[in-house]
């Protein structure tokens, strides 16, 4: 999807968030970060980079929750696409059984100022 196509779609909605929440593997990528070494080169979903852009042309921030075990990995990928800069934050923790990213999400949406009906997340659950 092209950044123009996902302008068009967000330009569809009446009311946009000023925050969205985004985890990385299987939501930007196909894949979990964990399982590659830092020389890899991430390719997105195809839709991804535009979204991104999309949301970034109206003005509306985003974030990071993500539990991966190899932050420094999604860090890398991130630059590599070019897209880090445009994260306002990134949460990251790894503990399976008392974190779920549902609550790490609320943690960076209230610790942005944030409420959390002005915000979105785009998760795999």
């Amino acid at each position: 999807m092209s950044n123009d196509e996902a302008e068009q779609i967000i330009g569809l909605h009446g009311t946009l968030p000023r925050l969205v929440v985004f985890d990385l593997d299987y939501t930007l990528w196909p894949f979990y970060c964990d399982l590659f070494h830092e020389d890899h080169a991430p390719d997105p979903y195809p839709h991804a980079l535009g979204i991104l852009h999309a949301l970034k042309a109206r003005g509306i921030d985003m974030a990071i929750a993500s539990r991966s075990r190899t932050p420094e990995i999604a860090r890398l990928f991130l630059e590599k696409l070019g897209v880090r800069s445009m994260f306002v934050a990134e949460v990251r923790r790894y503990s399976p059984v008392s974190h779920t990213k549902l609550s790490i999400s609320r943690k960076s949406i209230r610790k942005l100022g944030y409420h959390l009906s002005q915000c979105s997340s785009l998760m795999m659950i």
